[in-house]
């Protein structure tokens, strides 16, 4: 698409959010993006109370531990690797904790990272996808951290 390699903001929501998360533990220095935007990311496959996500993480999972740190990035030991990162929850949904805690340890690790919490809404998902008027202040933050990088 003749992009600049050099210039990559990665954006994961919910599911992509985790893959982003493990790549990130994955390839550490490697990963060679200037940002990562994560939106409500699901970091943690340890354990849920909803019955969906325990399904659905049961089938990611297909009989791998969840305690490996690929699986639950949370459990990365070392985050210095991290870019600039944005977390964007929903005070609503279940993965709020996930993102919640991972911006907690990106914090305490001295890395820059931004957090906006909207109130009153839960998971976004197709909604954020389809654009709807519900995730304009994901998208619109989003944005702001996406244009952040301009040179």
């Amino acid at each position: 698409i003749n992009g600049n390699s050099n210039n990559i903001i990665l954006l994961g929501e919910s599911g992509g959010g985790l893959m982003i998360t493990s790549l990130a533990v994955k390839l550490k220095d490697k990963l060679g993006v200037k940002g990562i935007c994560l939106v409500n990311p699901a970091t943690d496959l340890r354990s849920t109370n909803n019955n969906l996500y325990k399904l659905v993480s049961a089938w990611y999972l297909n009989g791998k531990d969840a305690n490996d740190s690929l699986i639950s990035p949370i459990l990365a030991k070392n985050v210095s690797y991290y870019p600039k990162t944005l977390i964007i929850t929903c005070e609503k949904d279940e993965l709020k904790p996930h993102g919640t805690a991972l911006y907690d340890k990106l914090k305490s690790e001295g890395k820059e990272v931004e957090f906006l919490d909207i109130v009153n809404e839960d998971h976004l998902g197709g909604a954020w996808a389809g654009n709807h008027p519900i995730a304009k202040k994901a998208v619109d933050r989003a944005i702001l951290f996406i244009n952040s990088f301009k040179e």
